[in-house]
């Protein structure tokens, strides 16, 4: 008897009916009767427990039963990753991390030997799509969107024939909007521990998600003022008194996330950004006035321990790219947007800030506030900071206190954090376009960031990198034009790389340290730094 892949065959030839045995004949159907009812028993097990068992740990449950199972963490080395890659940390990860990207083309290859293979990932607002192939050949397009944020889906699985070596492989396809795909691990499902169930094929039906366990939530610090000499001496802003949201540890809610809702206002949007139902914020096109960040007004963007306590991923967008203007009004200690207080897991997009100076700051900041957590997974795409963000660096020697973005101190350290076609106009006296200055033992400055397409005019210096505690931060792909001193000072840092990357009309280096033109901390790539 054998399996065709929808039913049982018996291989034996039925006996010809003889009428001087009719014992022997009623006993062969008997026993024929009680072989169908225990394959019966042995088949629906199986498949009930997998159908029913729609998660990865589900999936590994069922495979289990028949057969010897497998899993491939993403930190194995027997994937090859081409393209950048972040390493995301997450208790709900299976093995508390998983490997991430929004890169157009990046990929993933696992070859391994078996009869199945699952690949296990986060769904949620933010994925996007990746093509599959196995052993050379494209299967089918993987769409991780969804309205709402699961850390441990089954996003494709594979089943074949018979035991063999196999690879998949996965390309992302960086979906406009939600472009971003990841992977926690690989399922594999070897030989069957028995004869019989090496000739059932178990197929995992569609995926349900589970409820989820909530990032850690982290929250934020006052921003310190650091020194364009290899000496700095920075002086600290004003610490504002936001007042501390207790961060909840409930599950997400099992029903899904609204579509999109659109606001007109400062307040609706920071409300709609606290309804943890709520996934994706549009801003309607127009200027919005916003009071200094710090101060905590209701027109404030102080992005802190309020929204802390999500446990969705959000998207904050502009109606239309560059059509929604966040305008200080020409106020000093201008921060237009500082996430802080442990903000996490949102995507800002298409948006403008203008007429402020910052003052000690920087017009976006991250962290900043000794004590509190760091904010993390937070990505800034198609951002413009207007040459009416003003600050005092309006001399190649004039102290380089006021930038465009500004990653400072924080418990655990900002991280996570990619900031995707940036644009900072410099020529109202920005010192930096992206400045990282300051910790201490208990707060650390940030790790695990990537800038991409940067443009940057008019800035004293385009980058400074300048706190030891800083690591794996990659800078890849900016054009840098007319930076008055340097366009990168770096002093302090490990796992820079700086690709792709070109300055002209720098007032004294393209690149500057007082640790000589190749510190040990900095991978230089294919740049053209003047």
């Amino acid at each position: 008897m054998y399996w065709d892949g929808s039913n049982w065959v018996d291989e034996t030839p039925k006996p010809a009916a003889s009428p001087s045995h009719p014992k022997r004949r009623a006993r062969d159907w008997a026993a024929t009767g009680l072989m169908g009812l225990v394959l019966v028993g042995l088949i629906i097990p199986t498949v009930g427990v997998f159908a029913s068992s729609s998660t990865p740990d589900g999936a590994v449950a069922a495979w289990s039963t028949d057969y010897r199972v497998s899993t491939v963490q993403e930190s194995s080395k027997s994937i090859a990753y081409n393209g950048h890659w972040s390493r995301i940390l997450y208790s709900s990860y299976s093995g508390g991390s998983a490997r991430s990207t929004d890169q157009l083309g990046a990929g993933a290859t696992y070859t391994f030997h078996g009869t199945a293979i699952a690949w296990v990932g986060p769904t949620g607002p933010t994925r996007g799509e990746a093509k599959v192939y196995i052993d050379g050949t494209y299967v089918k397009t993987v769409d991780t969107y969804a309205t709402s944020y699961d850390p441990s889906d089954i996003l494709f699985v594979r089943t074949f024939d018979g035991s063999g070596t196999h690879t998949i492989k996965f390309v992302v396809q960086a979906t406009a909007g939600h472009p971003t795909v990841a992977l926690d691990k690989f399922i594999v499902r070897g030989d069957p521990r028995t004869s019989i169930s090496a000739a059932v094929t178990v197929v995992v039906p569609p995926t349900e998600a589970p409820a989820t366990t909530p990032r850690p939530t982290p929250a934020a610090t006052a921003t310190p003022d650091p020194n364009a000499t290899p000496d700095p001496a920075p002086t600290s802003a004003p610490t504002p008194s936001p007042t501390p949201v207790a961060v909840s540890t409930a599950p997400p809610a099992s029903t899904p996330a609204p579509g999109a809702v659109t606001v007109d206002s400062i307040a609706a949007l920071k409300s709609a950004l606290a309804d943890d139902s709520v996934t994706d914020i549009v801003v309607a096109d127009g200027t919005y006035h916003v009071s200094p960040a710090s101060l905590t007004h209701a027109d404030s963007l102080w992005i802190g321990a309020a929204y802390a306590k999500r446990t969705h991923p959000v998207i904050v967008r502009a109606e239309t790219r560059g059509g929604v203007t966040f305008d200080g009004g020409g106020t000093t200690s201008f921060g237009c947007i500082s996430f802080v207080e442990g903000a996490h897991d949102q995507t800002w997009d298409g948006f403008a800030c203008a007429n402020g100076t910052a003052d000690q700051t920087g017009v976006v900041t991250f962290g900043g506030y000794a004590g509190k957590a760091a904010p993390h997974h937070i990505t800034m795409r198609n951002i413009t900071i207007k040459a009416s963000c003003k600050g005092s660096a309006t001399s190649a020697s004039a102290p380089a206190t006021d930038h465009a973005f500004y990653i400072s101190e924080a418990v655990g350290g900002p991280h996570d954090l990619t900031f995707s076609d940036i644009t900072v106009q410099g020529a109202g006296g920005l010192a930096t376009a992206f400045h990282f200055y300051h910790s201490d033992a208990s707060n650390q400055n940030g790790w695990n960031i990537r800038i991409e397409r940067l443009h940057v005019s008019g800035t004293q210096q385009a980058i400074m990198l300048w706190d030891a505690t800083l690591h794996d931060i990659t800078i890849d792909t900016a054009d840098i034009t007319g930076a008055s001193r340097y366009a990168i000072h770096y002093e302090a840092g490990t796992d820079i790389t700086l690709t792709h990357i070109t300055s002209t009309g720098s007032g004294s280096s393209g690149f500057f340290s007082s640790l000589g033109g190749s510190p040990a901390g900095v991978t230089f790539l294919d740049n053209n730094l003047d």
